[in-house]
């Protein structure tokens, strides 16, 4: 991943030159997908975010993750969906 200029130069995000790693070396590093968040109204007005050190996740598998911005994030949803196996009323 790169940052780009108002030239198009490109930075590497991650960095560059001795011990750079392939993303794939890294570790795990996770999104967030916006699908659920709680916090008490009084300490959200407080913090104003819901990540700070106090923050605890709950991982998500990605297929169960789409983020729909636009018309290919939709296709994409449809072909997941069209592809997965179909269940019953009761999840099985």
């Amino acid at each position: 991943m790169y940052w780009l200029d108002g030239e198009t130069r490109m930075t590497p995000v991650l960095g560059d030159g001795p011990g750079a790693q392939r993303r794939q070396d890294q570790a795990t590093a996770y999104a967030l997908n916006g699908a659920v968040y709680a916090a008490r109204t009084d300490w959200f007005r407080k913090h104003r975010t819901f990540a700070d050190p106090m923050t605890r996740a709950f991982v998500m598998p990605w297929e169960r993750s789409v983020d729909i911005d636009g018309p290919r994030d939709l296709a994409l949803l449809r072909a997941l969906f069209n592809e997965a196996p179909q269940t019953n009323n009761t999840g099985v």
